[in-house]
């Protein structure tokens, strides 16, 4: 009897971790022409690390300045980085993961929720809210990459959109 408790018991555990696997990973080639350019895919994006350089909303521009943050030590705040399922980076002091990411036509892209470290920063640099940045992320709707500079536009719930623009790291 004990025999068959322990074979039931593994059967159970396998199948729980099966389901733990998730889903396979979404295809990543999607083609679209950026900038004019034809033929540029989401993997010229992919296993970089881009840094923000720019947010761009209706009210106006938030220009990064990097010299401060490379002197403060804090180079890669702001930063995002997409891998084969998900994207990742640092906000002003937490690091985010967000859920799967899937594309679509056009260079469509959405972003799942985003799990972070909460930290409390006391650190903002060139006033932009960590917790905005986030939220724009999880607003993504279209990716760009122009002139090797990526570009993800956002629309938010009530209609305000953004384009956060990001540079290659260096």
């Amino acid at each position: 009897m004990k025999v068959n408790v322990k074979i039931v018991f593994a059967a159970a555990l396998i199948a729980a971790l099966a389901a733990c696997g998730g889903s396979p990973a979404p295809a990543r080639t999607a083609v679209g022409g950026s900038g004019g350019k034809k033929g540029v895919q989401f993997s010229d994006v992919m296993d970089r690390d881009w840094l923000l350089a720019e947010l761009r909303l209706e009210k106006g521009v938030t220009v990064i300045d990097r010299s401060k943050p490379t002197e403060d030590g804090y180079g890669w705040i702001f930063s995002i980085r997409f891998d084969d399922e998900r994207a990742s980076g640092i906000g002003a002091v937490n690091r985010f993961r967000g859920a799967f990411y899937t594309l679509s036509e056009d260079q469509g892209i959405s972003i799942g929720m985003i799990a972070q470290t909460m930290m409390a920063s006391i650190y903002e640099q060139d006033n932009l809210d960590e917790f905005l940045y986030f939220g724009w992320l999880q607003d993504v709707k279209q990716w760009r990459l122009v002139d090797d500079k990526l570009e993800l536009h956002a629309t938010a719930e009530d209609g305000s959109q953004a384009v956060l623009l990001f540079t290659p790291a260096k």
